[in-house]
């Protein structure tokens, strides 16, 4: 890895800067296009992605949120992909583009083996991608391939780490 990073739980204060990122690291995530529209080709794209982006966030703070729409499909479908038994479930993870390929990705996604792993109830990790480029980088970090699903034209790989 070429970069240090530390790892911290967010606070409220960082919602400004998570969805600024994580609105430009996903904006040309499938899901995202299919969701929200291209930004290069509809203006309101970029604005309804942050929207949602900002959503996502206050969602982390509060419990039983419910999520509607085309993402209660969506929902619906993935978790039912993941196991029955006691598992943490990754969100979203991402990285500002301009400092991908530094292995600041793997860094947290190898602090959350490690919170999983010392956690004695969880069974492991699930989670769900879009870009069929990142199952291989899951798979390098054993995570198996469980469910492939087409949602209205979206191709979703759902996926799990054993502990």
């Amino acid at each position: 890895m070429n970069t240090s990073c530390r790892v911290s739980k967010l606070t409220k204060s960082d919602k400004l800067l998570f969805s600024s990122i994580m609105s430009l690291v996903f904006a040309r995530d499938p899901l995202f296009l299919h969701a929200f529209g291209d930004p290069e080709l509809d203006r309101k794209s970029r604005s309804r992605a942050a929207a949602f982006v900002s959503f996502m966030f206050d969602k982390s703070f509060l419990l039983n949120e419910e999520i509607w729409g085309f993402l209660n499909s969506y929902m619906e479908i993935t978790r039912s992909a993941a196991p029955s038994s006691p598992h943490h479930y990754l969100i979203m993870i991402g990285v500002n583009p301009e400092v991908q390929g530094r292995g600041i990705g793997t860094a947290m996604l190898l602090h959350l083996l490690q919170v999983v792993h010392a956690d004695n109830k969880s069974h492991g990790i699930a989670l769900d991608t879009e870009n069929k480029g990142n199952v291989n980088l899951y798979q390098r970090l054993r995570f198996a391939l469980r469910h492939e699903e087409n949602i209205n034209g979206l191709t979703v790989y759902c996926m799990f780490y054993q502990k």
